[in-house]
C-alpha cells in the first residue's frame, strides 16, 4: 500500500522520501531517511504499516516535535498548526471515551475510518481475485504469495 500511495503523491508532483520502522532499505526511486531527518523534511506524512515492536507508539507528542509543524495532533489541530489529519486505524476500536481525538474542536479536520480506508470496489476485487489464485494454486501443488 505505501508504495502505491507514494507513487500516486509521486505522480502528483510531490518529492516522496520514506523511513523504515525495521531498518529495511527498499529496491523504491525513493530516498531513506532516519526517522528524525524524515520528520524535519517531511509536510505529509503517510504511515502504512503494521502494529509491530518497531512501529508501536513510534508517533507520539515526542516524534511530532520533530516534524516542521511541531505539537501532538490534537492540540495542532485545535491550534491550526496542522491543517488537516486522517486516520484509518487508532490504538483502541471503537473508539474510546476518554480518546483526545474526540476533543478536537473544528471536526472537518479530522477523518476517522473505522479501518476500513482500504476496502474500495477494486481493492474488495483484487482480493477475492488473490484468495481464488492462492487456493488454486495450493490444491494444484504450488507456492504463491509464500511469506518467509
Amino acid at each position: 500500500i505505501g508504495r502505491g500511495v507514494a507513487k500516486i503523491a509521486a505522480d502528483f508532483g510531490c518529492n516522496v522520501i520514506y523511513y523504515s520502522a525495521s531498518g529495511h532499505s527498499y529496491d523504491v526511486p525513493y530516498e531513506r531517511y532516519e526517522l528524525d531527518e524524515f520528520l524535519k523534511k517531511s509536510d505529509i506524512v503517510s504511515i502504512h504499516a503494521p502494529l509491530n515492536k518497531y512501529t508501536e507508539n513510534l508517533f507520539n507528542y515526542e516524534t511530532l516535535k520533530k516534524m516542521k509543524s511541531s505539537a501532538d495532533l490534537v492540540k495542532a489541530l485545535n491550534e491550526g498548526v496542522i491543517a488537516a489529519a486522517g486516520l484509518d486505524v487508532i490504538t483502541t476500536e471503537p473508539v474510546a471515551k476518554d480518546n483526545p481525538l474526540l476533543t478536537i474542536k473544528d471536526s472537518n479536520k479530522l477523518i476517522v475510518t473505522p479501518h476500513v480506508a482500504w476496502a474500495t470496489y477494486e481493492a474488495r476485487t483484487r482480493l477475492m481475485d488473490e484468495i481464488y489464485l492462492n487456493i488454486k494454486a495450493f490444491m494444484a501443488g504450488e507456492e504463491r504469495n509464500v511469506i518467509v
